[in-house]
């Protein structure tokens, strides 16, 4: 895509490929960049299909990184991860392409590491019903699957017998 850009708006577009180089973005993210940088609404989509073209951004890319890192630095699960992605504008094909690429035994570490400290918490709550809502609330909410979270419940609950 052959674009020219005016005086105008040369300055905002080298300003974005600048901010698109330096880290992952998404579209959206991107958008309200632009907007706060003083585009135009008639600007705005040019520079974006600009921007996308010529690989500044790729939201697969995007997906991915941003995913692998909320999982690490922030212990996400994959129903959090991808409801993020959803609030960030990103299609439902690249969310379910991205989470399926996810590292499954760094993401079972993860998961195993949280219920462990979570577990050890609860230790000296006698009531079993209370202990296993407060496990599965604290699991639910890092974004794990119900299935994930009662898998681990089961190994540890057979451990402790």
């Amino acid at each position: 895509m052959d674009v020219y850009f005016d005086d105008r708006v040369l300055p905002i577009v080298q300003k974005a490929e600048k901010y698109c180089s330096a880290d992952e973005h998404c579209r959206s993210s991107v958008r309200a960049k632009l907007f706060g940088w003083g585009a135009l609404r008639t600007d705005v989509d040019v520079i974006i299909e600009y921007l996308c073209e010529n690989d500044y951004i790729n939201e697969e890319r995007y997906a991915l990184v941003y995913c692998n890192s909320k999982m690490r630095s922030q212990k996400w699960g994959r129903i959090k991860m991808a409801y993020q992605l959803r609030s960030k504008q990103i299609p439902k094909e690249i969310i379910e392409s991205t989470l399926k690429q996810i590292d499954e035994t760094a993401y079972n570490e993860i998961l195993d590491g949280l219920a462990e400290s979570k577990w050890e918490l609860l230790a000296d709550e006698s009531d079993e019903r209370k202990k296993r809502i407060k496990f599965f609330n604290f699991l639910a909410s890092k974004g794990f699957e119900n299935d994930e979270i009662q898998s681990v419940y089961d190994k540890l609950t057979n451990a402790s017998k």
